[in-house]
Formats: structure tokens, C-alpha cells, sequence
């Protein structure tokens, strides 16, 4: 038995001495290293440099101690970055507010409403010619919509003000996903026609979707749901009523300003000019779609027939549109063609 543990104690002992031969190797580099340990720490921290460093060498501390305070200082300039992360972090959350994120929710329309004309522009441009054209990939990728600056978060008091923004968010994160994949499929001339065109009716159905979803979230978000919160109810309110406002004036201004001589010249009367060109207006969009976008009409108070000419004659300027360079901005490229 004596034998077993002495041999067992030999071994033990064998061990540790190994461990201490590498230790004694390791703090015999940290030595050596010392001097790139310093000249590593950040010049702003000058005090570390000028004071701590000095100090050690000064003091004579034996290489157990520098090997410790090493580390020590290694952690604690982590630790003071890991604070300013912090700190910074919480300065930027501070700016997210309920009303900063009520108005880029207003915004999102206007981005869903501008989709709506482009993505029916591509359908009615590529008509029957899945099969031998496609368009700029650039042209679909503006599609997607930045959902980095919404933050269902701000909400996170009130759990159905954060539900509502949190499925506006999974919702338009779908659709950028959907127009990954419109864009591989249109730009790719093996997919089948009837996969891009349903993709593209997809996409165009998502959008009236989101256009309907704004407009009922902010009206849900504007709207006191306890006897508590109906002192807020005037404030929640106007802010209803200013985004109806703007988005209305956002569809007017798309569409009027076809029609001016001058960037400068005033506003013109949007119906007056629909019925003035009631002839001449071309129907892009089909009854089912209609159907749609007469419930949008109706959110915003806009007579129906006026909301839809309104649109359509978007449409058809956007067809018509050429860029700087004198080529349509919805232009078709031949596959296998290098694109101009």
C-alpha cells in the first residue's frame, strides 16, 4: 500500500513540475514581451503608460506579480470599453421614442404607396417577355425597405402598442425576403414565366397589404384604449389626422406633378385634372386589384375612382420615364445582352 502511494505521489509530483516548467516559461515571454504590452495600450491612455507601467519596474515586483497585473489591466481596459459600449447604447435607446417611431411608421407609406407603382411598372413592362428580357437588378433591390430604424422596443410598456409594430416588423422583413427572391427569378431567363409573374403578384399584393397595415396601426396606436389614456386621446388624434393629411398629399403631389410646367409652379388640382384627361388616363390595374386599393381609398378619405386614376396615371408616367442618360427607367435588358 506504502508502495502504491509513494509511486502515486511521484507521479502527482512529476506533474507539477511540468505545470511549473511551462509557467516559468510563460512569465519568462511575458518579460520578455513587456515592453509590446505597453506600446499596444491606446495613447489616450497615457496615465497607464506614464505611471503604472514605471511603477512596476521601479518597485521591483517579481514576475508573478507582473504576470497578474497584466491580466488585471488587460481586464479592466475590457471592462471600461464594455461601459462605453454600454453608455453609448443607452444613449441611442433614449432617442427612440413612441413619437419618433409613430412618424417613420407614417413614413413607411409613402415607401409602400412609391412600390406600388414601380413593381406594377416591371409587371406591365415585362408582359410576355419573361422569357427573353428581365430588368435591373438595381431596380427590384430598391424595393426593400430599411426596417433597422424600427424598434418594437419603444413599445415594450404597452404589449399591444408592441405587438402591432412587432408584426409591421416580421411583415417588411418578409417582403425584403420575397424580393430576393423576385430578383433572382426575373433576372435568371431558366425560371418559368409564370413564376416571376407570381412573384411580382406577390409583391404587389404585399405591398397594398403594408399600405392597408399602416393605416390600421395607426389608427390603432392613435386610438385610447383605457379610461387613463384618453387624456392623450386630442394628441393621438391629430397625429391620426396629420398622417391621413400627408398621405394624401403624398398621393397628389405623385400625381399632379406630372402635369406641371415647373417644379416651381403651385399645386394643381388633382380631380380637375383626372377629369379633365378622364380619356386619356390608361387602366394598368386590374378589378381584383381595385378591390384593394378601393379599402386604402377609403382609410384616407379619397373618393375611390380619383385614388385609382391617381395611381394609374403614376403608372404611366413611370413607363414613360427616362433617366439622365436618355434610356426608360423601367428598361428591359435581353438576356445574354451586356446591360447599357
Amino acid at each position: 500500500m506504502l508502495d502504491t502511494i509513494t509511486h502515486r505521489l511521484d507521479s502527482v509530483t512529476q506533474r507539477l513540475d511540468s505545470v511549473s516548467n511551462e509557467l516559468s516559461s510563460l512569465i519568462h515571454e511575458v518579460h520578455q514581451t513587456l515592453p509590446t504590452a505597453v506600446d499596444s495600450i491606446p495613447a489616450s491612455d497615457s496615465f497607464v503608460r506614464t505611471t503604472y507601467i514605471p511603477t512596476i519596474v521601479r518597485l521591483g515586483l517579481d514576475k508573478w506579480d507582473i504576470l497578474a497585473f497584466i491580466i488585471a489591466l488587460v481586464s479592466l481596459y475590457y471592462a471600461c470599453k464594455a461601459y462605453r459600449s454600454q453608455k453609448e447604447t443607452e444613449r441611442n435607446t433614449m432617442k427612440i421614442t413612441e413619437e419618433s417611431q409613430f412618424m417613420l411608421i407614417a413614413e413607411y407609406f409613402n415607401y409602400f404607396f412609391s412600390n406600388l407603382i414601380v413593381i406594377k411598372a416591371i409587371a406591365f413592362k415585362l408582359n410576355e417577355k419573361f422569357d427573353t428580357h428581365y430588368v435591373s437588378q438595381e431596380l427590384i433591390r430598391k424595393l426593400s425597405i430599411n426596417i433597422e430604424s424600427l424598434h418594437p422596443e419603444a413599445f415594450l410598456h404597452n404589449k399591444e402598442k408592441y405587438s402591432i409594430i412587432h408584426r409591421l416588423f416580421l411583415q417588411i422583413r418578409n417582403f425584403n425576403i420575397e424580393t430576393e427572391t423576385a430578383e433572382l427569378h426575373i433576372c435568371d431567363r431558366y425560371v418559368p414565366a409564370h413564376i416571376k409573374t407570381k412573384d411580382l403578384s406577390t409583391l404587389l399584393f404585399k405591398q397594398v397589404h403594408l399600405c392597408q397595415y399602416v393605416i390600421r396601426a395607426i389608427e390603432q396606436l392613435s386610438s385610447p384604449k383605457s379610461e387613463s389614456q384618453k387624456k392623450y386621446s386630442k394628441k393621438q388624434q391629430a397625429n391620426y389626422e396629420m398622417f391621413v393629411k400627408k398621405a394624401k398629399d403624398y398621393i397628389e403631389e405623385r400625381a399632379s406633378y406630372i402635369f406641371r410646367k415647373s417644379p416651381y409652379d403651385d399645386k394643381v388640382d388633382l380631380e380637375k385634372i383626372i377629369k379633365d384627361h378622364h380619356d386619356k388616363v390608361i387602366d394598368y390595374l386590374s378589378e381584383q386589384e381595385k378591390e384593394y386599393l378601393e379599402t386604402i381609398a377609403s382609410k384616407l378619405e379619397i373618393d375611390s375612382s380619383t385614388f385609382i386614376s391617381a395611381l394609374n396615371i403614376c403608372i404611366d408616367h413611370t413607363l414613360r420615364s427616362k433617366n439622365s442618360h436618355g434610356h426608360d427607367i423601367i428598361a428591359l435588358i435581353e438576356f445574354f445582352q451586356k446591360p447599357k
